[in-house]
């Protein structure tokens, strides 16, 4: 009652399944081994993923099967095909197969191919800025950029990175929503948090209509120049300004405490970034709702936070204390830290 013969060879040969090529099956009792390959079989009704997990397996069945009752395992892919599946209902997977694929290729949310390839198009935007130059083009420019950017430090890095504060949900939601404008996220990796918010999954599964919307209101309001400026300009300044933060303050600027890196202090990204440009100082405390440590250090994101934290918005705000910039500051410092130096508050 033999029911598949293997054939032994000096060298192993290539060994591809295909609904042409492969052999019909009936129940064996045993597996055998086939090159990298194994052929275990089973009982009708028998748990084959527990009999055989972990292990590249061809499984059968009692009855004369058809090749889409094989359930094949290759480089670690389970597909599988009940007994129950026709040709006709493969070839219907097939087709959900194909166009969920170009549906992951035209996705446009954070991360995505699709969203990657938009970063470039706001940079062309930038080249007819010179022939849309109007003061109010400008002006809406400015306006949205520090709308846009207070998101992003405010809410993407302050809050929701480094939880340096809690705000109310609706609060927390509209910092958010001004950040999306920004246009620059990266996929999400450790944000499960985040996640499970109806809030957060709506934003990322419709990121791209939202800036859609905003430019569609732009140019109603102003034509192709607020287009330009409004989206092209401003979206690019924010993301170069964002890139500084991690390229020109790892080369440029002093250094206050001992991070182990090469992060700086850098006063001109601070200023055009609302306060990320005091890097070393964010390095050192990270946890930190203040990046501008000194009086001088103008950290704009900071302000707004103790201005939320005066009327009661903003809590649980995190500061480093004396004992925590004792511990960071280098040893052949000067500086002298005690526990009557004025509050950062």
């Amino acid at each position: 009652m033999a029911c598949i013969s293997v054939w032994a060879s000096a060298a192993p040969k290539s060994f591809s399944f295909s609904r042409q090529t492969f052999p019909l099956l009936r129940q064996m009792q045993s597996a055998t081994s086939l090159g990298s390959c194994s052929i275990c079989t089973r009982k009708l009704g028998e748990n084959v993923f527990n009999k055989c997990k972990g292990r590249r397996y061809i499984y059968t069945s009692s009855k004369r099967l058809s090749p889409c009752s094989i359930i094949v395992r290759l480089a670690g892919e389970m597909r599988a095909f009940d007994d129950t599946h026709s040709p006709q209902e493969g070839a219907k997977q097939e087709r959900v197969e194909f166009w969920t694929r170009i549906g992951k290729s035209l996705e446009v949310a954070p991360g995505s191919l699709g969203f990657k390839a938009m970063v470039p198009l706001t940079h062309l935007l930038c080249l007819f800025a010179p022939f849309c130059f109007s003061w109010d083009a400008v002006g809406l420019a400015f306006g949205l950029y520090i709308i846009t950017g207070l998101g992003v430090t405010l809410s993407y890095h302050r809050n929701l990175s480094h939880k340096s504060y809690k705000l109310p949900k609706w609060l927390e939601y509209f910092f958010a929503y001004c950040g999306v404008h920004a246009f620059q996220s990266e996929r999400p990796t450790n944000v499960a948090d985040l996640e499970n918010q109806f809030f957060y999954k709506f934003i990322h599964n419709t990121y791209i209509i939202h800036p859609i919307i905003l430019a569609t209101l732009l140019y109603v309001i102003g034509g192709f120049p607020y287009i330009v400026w409004g989206m092209g300009v401003r979206i690019a300044f924010v993301y170069h300004v964002t890139s500084f933060v991690n390229s020109a303050c790892h080369q440029w600027g002093n250094r206050a405490w001992n991070t182990n890196d090469l992060s700086t202090n850098n006063w001109l990204i601070a200023l055009l970034s609302f306060g990320e440009g005091w890097h070393n100082n964010h390095h050192a405390f990270e946890f930190s709702a203040r990046h501008g440590l000194e009086w001088y250090q103008l950290d704009i994101t900071w302000s707004i936070v103790w201005a939320l934290q005066a009327v009661g918005l903003a809590t649980d705000v995190k500061l480093p204390t004396n004992a925590q910039k004792r511990k960071m500051a280098f040893k052949n410092s000067s500086m002298e830290i005690t526990d009557n130096m004025p509050s950062l508050k």
